[in-house]
């Protein structure tokens, strides 16, 4: 629990960092534009636990930070890291017991986004952004040896994406994305605050 209450400390202190650099902005679309994106996901976790005889997957949260680059008028082009602690298990097989150990996880990879509204709408600056983005990446279970699961697991997905923004830099933003994700997770929604500079 205080761990938990920890990660969130964290993901708050750096979502504040990022809002504080709004005032050195510039005004640029895409090409040569920064953004930043602190985001929020749940993956499940392999557990489940059955109320009124349905069984239900456990799920816990994923903290993201992103941080992308405009290299032409339509692409952008990134990577990221966050982190999420599962739960590992190790049976015991002298007294047939689970042992359980909580582990930080750490996510990494590389983005891909493909902006669709330059396409449309001549114009160098939108509140509104609709995007084609894809990801590739990982996460290292850093459980102890023998507990399950442990080491690296690979992860990737297509989907879109779209942002609002409420001011000059500030916004908020949503991702599907469909592809292969820790246990048997084929697909992920993703959303939180966005900000260009």
């Amino acid at each position: 629990m205080r761990n938990k209450l920890q990660l969130k400390k964290v993901f708050f202190l750096s979502v504040i960092n990022l809002l504080m650099l709004t005032s050195f902005g510039q005004d640029s679309y895409l090409k040569n534009r920064l953004n930043f994106k602190a985001g929020y996901s749940r993956y499940t976790t392999g557990s489940y636990t059955v109320s009124n005889g349905q069984q239900k997957a456990l799920t816990i949260g994923n903290y993201r930070l992103e941080a992308n680059y405009g290299i032409s008028n339509l692409l952008e082009a990134g990577v990221y890291v966050g982190c999420s602690k599962f739960e590992s298990q190790k049976i015991n097989w002298a007294d047939k017991t689970i042992l359980i150990n909580d582990s930080f996880t750490p996510f990494y990879g590389i983005n891909c986004n493909l902006h669709l509204l330059p396409l449309l709408i001549k114009k160098d600056d939108f509140r509104f952004d609709l995007y084609l983005t894809g990801k590739l990446g990982g996460l290292f279970f850093t459980s102890p040896s023998g507990y399950s699961p442990h080491g690296n697991f690979i992860e990737y997905g297509l989907g879109a994406g779209a942002a609002y923004y409420l001011g000059k830099h500030l916004g908020i933003y949503t991702e599907y994305c469909y592809g292969k994700y820790y246990f048997k997770d084929s697909s992920k929604l993703r959303y939180g605050l966005v900000l260009k500079f």
